[in-house]
């Protein structure tokens, strides 16, 4: 049984010099540099400030570390607070323990971006409880939901699946989705400098019934820190039945398996668990090839990890990343926050039906209070600048629908990088708020 409890999408090395949740505050607010390079400085300037919006935020929370951050002016009180963890209602600043500062840090760039906004915190467990969490913020009138999360595999990577459909859910009622991309790209700046992200076909030379990896053989390590599973291409009747063994050496002692009927139903998904806290190394295995193996292509993803073969394409293809909603956006990091250039962790697209991703990409690696000294990076800390700049936007009247929102950010905030045009590694291009004299309302 798998548990879809979304993980963080920051990345792990800002957790290093975080802040004593004791600490005095300090002497300064800290403010980060999405603030000026997204233009929303000059909105802030001209009266602009998402005054009467209200933005929901679903991550994991401190008390001690909120609590902190509101002392030192970071963050407001939040205006409500949800949490429900496998269908029982909790505590959003203890359930998960007093260490999470990532809320924290999202909550910061938004009140920085829009400091009229009011912020709603949620914290689900599974995806009913994500599903719960929704419907609590459409009822106090919730307009943006910014979730730096990820999540295990759950559909085949075209926008469907059942966070995809909590995701529809919150755009039905009014509201507009910012999620971030991914950190699955590489290679990875924290972690040996391997990416994240593997893909291939089923690939069999000596008939063994054992998966060969373009490196290792039947072997492929993996240094795992959280992991979004196994997923291959068999959606329909009579799938292939793939299955996960997981060993501590190539050829070692067995410490992990998965070993999903597809047969009786099943989706074509695996776990891979993560016994360890180092390396590991994945084994598939043909339990049965349904209907066949011709055609299918397999995906491995972790979070906060590396593997010994990877790849960046199709990287942002996982759960709410790979939306197909007209009322979603996936954002991107470019890091450093003051350059032009996209983060090399950042998950890139195409999603597994070919469509562009990310939407947009923002600053990511920015000056923060929560991870004092150290920055707020990975796309974590890109989608919570984007969902702020969505937030002057309704509050300027510029647009209304989720519809709207998205096309306005796409077709009047964005400055084109890399390649020309829309690209699956920038999306639209940076996110950059045009002058406050010239944005033209979204019909």
């Amino acid at each position: 049984l798998r548990v879809d409890i979304p993980l963080s999408d920051d990345m792990p090395n800002t957790s290093a010099s975080s802040p004593s949740v004791d600490r005095a505050p300090l002497a300064s607010l800290v403010v980060g540099e999405e603030v000026a390079k997204t233009n929303a400085a000059a909105w802030q300037a001209a009266g602009i400030t998402g005054a009467g919006v209200k933005v929901g935020i679903v991550d994991y929370f401190s008390q001690a570390i909120w609590t902190s951050a509101r002392t030192a002016g970071e963050v407001p009180a939040p205006a409500g607070t949800f949490c429900q963890d496998s269908g029982s209602a909790c505590n959003v600043f203890t359930v998960y323990g007093p260490g999470q500062q990532h809320g924290t840090a999202v909550a910061e760039i938004i009140h920085e971006m829009a400091s009229g906004a009011q912020l709603y915190l949620a914290t689900a467990g599974t995806t009913t409880d994500l599903q719960a969490a929704v419907n609590y913020f459409a009822s106090q009138g919730v307009k943006i939901i910014s979730r730096s999360l990820t999540s295990e595999y759950d559909g085949p990577g075209n926008g469907t699946g059942p966070i995809a459909n909590v995701v529809n859910s919150a755009v039905a009622q009014g509201m507009t989705w910012f999620n971030a991309a991914g950190n699955s790209a590489g290679p990875s700046p924290f972690a040996f400098n391997l990416g994240q992200y593997w893909r291939g076909s089923w690939s069999d030379p000596n008939a063994n019934g054992w998966l060969n990896f373009p490196l290792g053989g039947e072997f492929l390590g993996v240094y795992c820190g959280w992991s979004n599973g196994l997923r291959w291409s068999d959606w329909g009747a009579n799938a292939t039945d793939y299955d996960v063994y997981v060993y501590d050496v190539p050829n070692g002692s067995l410490i992990g398996t998965s070993w999903g009927n597809q047969g009786a139903g099943a989706p074509p998904i695996e776990g891979v668990p993560c016994p360890s806290t180092g390396w590991e190394y994945i084994s598939i295995a043909l339990f049965s090839p349904g209907s066949g193996t011709a055609g299918d292509v397999l995906e491995i993803m972790t979070n906060q990890g590396a593997l010994t073969s990877w790849q960046n394409p199709y990287s942002a293809a996982g759960p709410v990343s790979d939306s197909t909603s007209a009322g979603e956006l996936t954002v991107g990091a470019i890091d450093p926050a003051l350059g032009t250039t996209i983060a090399i962790y950042s998950s890139q697209g195409p999603t597994n039906d070919n469509r562009m991703k990310p939407d947009l990409s923002a600053a990511a690696c920015v000056a923060s209070y929560t991870y004092f000294p150290s920055c707020f990076n990975g796309t974590s800390s890109a989608a919570p600048a984007a969902a702020g700049a969505a937030a002057l936007v309704i509050g300027a009247g510029l647009a209304t629908t989720p519809a709207q929102v998205k096309t306005y950010l796409l077709n009047n905030a964005t400055v084109d990088r890399g390649a020309a045009g829309t690209d699956n590694v920038y999306g639209k291009g940076e996110l950059r708020l045009a002058n406050v004299a010239t944005p033209t309302p979204t019909s």
